[in-house]
């Protein structure tokens, strides 16, 4: 760590659990579970690697975990003893209308992961319920791994990086907008990423709180609308800027 922090590395200080995934759908009053009627456990099964960072798996689906799922009283100890992981998670997953959608998820046991319970609406258009599953809950693992890599980073210079995506129209109007950004005092250090008209990709860098950030930023005239990665968004102009 010494050695780490003396280059400025970052590295995660414990690692993420590992976790069995028992996905819940709820459709029109019913909820489904381990079988075929589930688009969620249908599209986290056809993809074994849904969630590397917590080493995810989801349930074979036998008649014996169906009936543990179904009665619930020995469902967590039993299922993790099985298949030797640290935690159960619930991901509930709920049509409301049309492409409107509510993911959430719970834990057992539930202490250390206080800061991953999630709960969102998604608006979600998509040409099936599993692509529509599979969609929010690869964003909901992103935000869950962003969370972990947030509370559990250290570097000694505590350094955060934002990637960020800037709408402009042409070449001459991102000159004389850079000349701007890079005086800006809500970062360390600014980086042009890549140019790829109507957008630009930036890298930055800041420390302390992102809410300040944000604050700053609405005093210079933009407002930054985040995005599923955890680490990057929208730049995007609401007023003059200084």
């Amino acid at each position: 760590q010494d050695l780490l922090n003396s280059q400025k590395v970052t590295y995660l200080k414990t690692q993420a659990p590992s976790l069995l995934v028992v996905p819940e759908y709820v459709f029109e009053g019913r909820t489904f579970v381990l079988d075929e009627n589930n688009p969620l456990y249908q599209a986290l099964k056809a993809n074994r690697d849904f969630a590397p960072f917590f080493r995810a798996v989801v349930p074979e689906g036998s008649e014996d975990e169906i009936l543990a799922v179904s009665q619930g009283a020995n469902m967590p100890t039993e299922l993790l003893s099985k298949y030797q992981k640290d935690k159960i998670m619930w991901l509930r997953l709920m049509h409301e209308e049309g492409d409107l959608w509510q993911i959430s998820t719970d834990f057992y046991p539930l202490s250390g992961m206080e800061n991953q319970r999630f709960s969102k609406r998604f608006r979600f258009s998509a040409g099936s319920p599993e692509q529509a599953a599979k969609g929010m809950a690869d964003a909901v693992f992103k935000e869950m791994e962003f969370r972990w890599r947030n509370d559990r980073t250290s570097n000694s210079g505590d350094d955060r990086t934002l990637y960020l995506r800037v709408e402009v129209h042409s070449l001459p109007e991102w000159l004389a907008l850079e000349k701007e950004m890079k005086n800006w005092s809500c970062w360390d250090q600014f980086t042009l990423k890549g140019v790829y008209l109507p957008q630009v990709l930036i890298e930055v860098t800041y420390k302390g709180d992102i809410d300040d950030i944000e604050s700053r930023l609405l005093n210079l005239g933009w407002s930054l609308e985040k995005d599923f990665s955890g680490n990057g968004g929208y730049l995007k102009r609401i007023g003059a800027y200084e």
